[in-house]
C-alpha cells in the first residue's frame, strides 16, 4: 500500500472469510511446536505484546488480555457471591486463574487443561500473564482431558470457569461446546454454583474481545456481564 511502511518480514495471518485476512506482524517467534493436539505459536508482537496463537488463531496476547479475562471471570464470582472452590476449564496461559485468586474467599482452584506442552510453554514465555498464579498453593494443575474429569471428579465447585480455545473442528476444545458438556458441568456444582464461559468467537476483525456469559444453579438466566 502506497505511503506504508510495514515493520515486519513475517505475518501471522487469520483468514475470516474467502474475502478477508487479518494479519499480525511477528516481532520473534518465542516457540513453534506442533503437540499431540494442537499447533502452537508464541510470539512477540510489534503492537500487541507476547501473544499465543493455537491452530492458527489468535487466543490471547499481553497486551489486551484483560479484555477478556476480567469479564470471563468476575461476573460468575460476582454472581455466586464468596466463591470457595473454582474449576478452571482449559486456561493454559494462568490468567484466569489468576483472576480467581483475587477473590480471598478463594481456598481452591483446579486448572484441568489438555495439552501439558501448551501449559508449560505458557508458564516458561507468558509470565506477564499467569504472574506465577499457578505456583499458589491453592492452585492444582491437571493435565487431563476436562471432559474426562467432569466425568470422574467427586469434587463440586462454587464457580466453574470455561477457559477454552476456540471449538475449531478436530481441535481439543470442539467436543466442548455441547450441551452434554454444559449438563455435566452443572453436575459438579455446589450449591448457588455459577458456570462463565465464552461463545463460539466471531473472526471479524472488529471484535476487540469476546464476552462471556454467566448462569446460576437456582435458575437465574444466563447474564451477560455490563
Amino acid at each position: 500500500m502506497a505511503g506504508v511502511q510495514l515493520g515486519a518480514g513475517c505475518w501471522i495471518c487469520e483468514y475470516l472469510s474467502p474475502w478477508d485476512v487479518y494479519a499480525h506482524g511477528v516481532a520473534k517467534t518465542l516457540v513453534h511446536r506442533k503437540t499431540k493436539f494442537q499447533e502452537m505459536h508464541i510470539i512477540e508482537t510489534g503492537t500487541f505484546g507476547k501473544a499465543l496463537i493455537l491452530d492458527g488463531f489468535w487466543q490471547s496476547c499481553t497486551g489486551d488480555e484483560f479484555l477478556y479475562h476480567e469479564p470471563l471471570v468476575h461476573p460468575a464470582m460476582l454472581l455466586h457471591g464468596r466463591p470457595r472452590r473454582v474449576l478452571v476449564l482449559g486456561g493454559a496461559e494462568g490468567a484466569a486463574v489468576r483472576e480467581v485468586l483475587r477473590w480471598k474467599s478463594v481456598e481452591q482452584v483446579v486448572m484441568v487443561d489438555i495439552d501439558g506442552e501448551v501449559v508449560e510453554a505458557c508458564r516458561q514465555h507468558l509470565p506477564e500473564m499467569h504472574q506465577g498464579a499457578c505456583d499458589d498453593p491453592r492452585v492444582e494443575v491437571r493435565i487431563q482431558d476436562a471432559l474426562v474429569y467432569l466425568d470422574e471428579t467427586r469434587s463440586t465447585f462454587d464457580v466453574i470457569i470455561s477457559d477454552l480455545s476456540d471449538p475449531i473442528e478436530d481441535g481439543p476444545s470442539f467436543k466442548l461446546f455441547t450441551r452434554e458438556t454444559f449438563e455435566r458441568a452443572r453436575g459438579s456444582w455446589r450449591r448457588r454454583g455459577c458456570s462463565s464461559c465464552k461463545p463460539a468467537a466471531s473472526r471479524r476483525p472488529s471484535c476487540t474481545c469476546t464476552p462471556a456469559w454467566s448462569a446460576r444453579s437456582d435458575g437465574c438466566s444466563p447474564t451477560p456481564p455490563h
